[in-house]
């Protein structure tokens, strides 16, 4: 039923509608997980797994939403390719980062409103993450030299990078796991942080100098990653295929280039 919900061709003139519609599929996510959470006894700990219920619940529909529009953006692609020989790249994949880019704020708002309102030990594994995260920070803080920090910072990053290109490349729409753990992550963060619900879009704010291009990163790796495979998949000629995989090669080279600059931002700014 919450496939139905989508209307593709309102997405793809207004991509940012993506937005409320994640929103709503991961509070019905999250709401869904603390009725079914199941909780695991690890060494004197007891580890509730409702957050990461709540983030394969909010998966499952996403499939089928990022699954058509990949197939329709290739499809779109292949048909310009063959009709004017050209690629004009950026017209036809900016509406895709919006689209994307949308999901990934509409889950993390959800995660964030609901991690504030709900029991920390619902979203267990995303405040451990949270930790692992500050401990790591803290780290390089400790390092005199902002250059090493940002080689760190970097690499951690491009790491991430690569295996968001790689998982979508190998399952099609594997971008979509990464956006929702990552956003789910962020989400909770922002929600422990903030010291009411009005306050979320003020501490959201403070992420995004360094937070918005390591995320169109992030997502630059899952689009070309997924176009490639959805181009692979359809069996098109050598030439169709080559021509897709330019662009999409164009795609990594500009989300390298994001997280090099979110790095940047983060170290140096």
């Amino acid at each position: 039923m919450l496939e139905s919900m989508v209307n593709f061709k309102d997405i793809e003139k207004r991509p940012y509608s993506t937005f409320f519609w994640s929103f709503i599929v991961t509070t019905i996510a999250v709401l869904f997980s603390t009725q079914v959470s199941y909780r695991l006894q690890v060494g004197n700990e007891m580890i509730d797994l409702a957050g990461l219920f709540a983030v394969m619940f909010t998966i499952i529909p996403s499939i089928y939403l990022f699954t058509t529009v990949i197939k329709n953006e290739e499809a779109i692609e292949e048909r310009e390719i063959r009709i004017l020989n050209e690629r004009y790249i950026w017209r036809r994949h900016w509406n895709d980062l919006i689209f994307m880019m949308s999901y990934f704020f509409g889950v993390a708002m959800a995660f964030a409103f609901w991690s504030f309102i709900l029991s920390d030990d619902l979203f267990f594994l995303q405040i451990h993450k949270i930790n692992e995260i500050r401990t790591s920070i803290t780290g390089y803080a400790l390092v005199e030299e902002s250059f090493e920090n940002f080689r760190k910072i970097f690499f951690n990053n491009l790491s991430v990078f690569l295996f968001a290109f790689v998982f979508s490349l190998l399952f099609g729409t594997g971008a979509v796991f990464i956006i929702a753990w990552n956003a789910s992550v962020l989400g909770v963060f922002i929600g422990k942080l903030s010291r009411s619900i009005f306050h979320i879009p003020i501490v959201t704010l403070n992420f995004l100098p360094h937070g918005l291009p390591e995320i169109m990163g992030y997502l630059c790796a899952g689009l070309a990653g997924s176009l490639l495979s959805a181009a692979i998949i359809r069996g098109h000629n050598i030439n169709i295929i080559t021509k897709i995989a330019i662009d999409c090669l164009l795609v990594v080279i500009f989300g390298i280039f994001l997280i090099v600059s979110a790095a940047f931002i983060e170290v140096y700014l």
